[in-house]
């Protein structure tokens, strides 16, 4: 059955607040981030409708008196709750009302993570043997989740810089959020996540590693390159870790940049041709980048 719940993209549409940062241009396909600054008071609750999408609040700065309760009546619940407290509002919830009044002299604000039901129902196959029907994410309500807090700001603070993002740092994000969610916060109870101890064959790391020298200049992403091991993009994450040492968004941006240091120092192509080369939107993200890593930007490193 279709699930006719509101979008994530029509979510902010007469919402309260102003909103900070959005992933929506970017289209990250099975995630969506946005941050918002809160009113003060919110004493007119705010009707949330049921959502298509799994919706994870994390409370970023400030703290607030919260209050919701579901419009088919019953007491409200209440919540004094501040940074790092995340709610978690499955796909498809019943209604509720929210109203809130800021506790702190410093703005509340909070960033919204809306996960598509099809990639954790993808993921609860692969790694729980679990089907679709037997998946119920677990509302949750002012609790603590240091990875989810930790992916959460991490997706913000690079959405300041949205040219610096790639496909396969937003691909391997999501399916952490997602592994999370799996992980300690579904029903009843917390599934075991089968064993994935072992990492890859030298055949396989072989293959992965040649694909991505091979394809350096192309958008890579989480898929493609377990395509490559054979295996799910959950399993592959975790056995090429243990193969290399490296997540493999760690092990392409490394192969980026020392090819575009090799680049630097035989070629004369511009800057600009370096990075388009070796896989990045623009000059400007390859600079930072190369900075991080080498300590250095690419002409200062060119110069010697």
């Amino acid at each position: 059955m279709a699930r006719q719940g509101l979008s994530s993209i029509a979510f902010k549409r007469g919402r309260p607040g102003c909103t900070l940062l959005s992933s929506e241009p970017l289209g990250w396909g099975s995630l969506l981030v946005r941050s918002y600054r809160e009113p003060e008071v919110q004493d007119d609750p705010v009707r949330v409708p049921p959502m298509a999408a799994h919706h994870i609040v994390m409370v970023s700065a400030g703290q607030l008196h919260l209050e919701q309760r579901d419009v088919d009546g019953g007491d409200w619940e209440r919540f004094d709750v501040g940074v790092g407290d995340i709610f978690i509002t499955p796909a498809m919830s019943p209604t509720y009302d929210v109203q809130w009044r800021t506790l702190s002299e410093r703005p509340v604000e909070s960033i919204h993570l809306h996960l598509e039901p099809g990639l954790l129902e993808d993921m609860a196959a692969d790694v729980l043997d679990l089907p679709p029907e037997r998946l119920h994410i677990s509302t949750r309500n002012g609790v603590r989740d240091s990875v989810i807090q930790s992916v959460a700001l991490e997706l913000c603070q690079s959405l300041q810089s949205p040219d610096s993002m790639d496909r396969l740092y937003v691909d391997s994000a999501s399916r952490m959020v997602a592994a999370q969610v799996l992980r300690h916060h579904v029903e009843p109870g917390r599934p075991p996540i089968k064993d994935t101890r072992g990492g890859l064959s030298p055949s396989r790391v072989r293959r992965v590693t040649e694909f991505i020298v091979t394809n350096l200049s192309q958008s890579l992403d989480l898929e493609s390159l377990a395509a490559q091991a054979e295996l799910s993009p959950f399993h592959f994450a975790r056995a090429f870790k243990q193969s290399t040492g490296e997540t493999p968004h760690g092990y392409v941006l490394r192969q980026r940049i020392e090819t575009a240091m090799n680049l630097l120092r035989r070629t004369h192509k511009s800057i600009a041709e370096v990075a388009l080369e070796v896989g990045f939107a623009n000059q400007s993200h390859f600079t930072t980048q190369f900075r991080k890593i080498t300590g250095r930007t690419p002409r200062e490193y060119r110069r010697g």
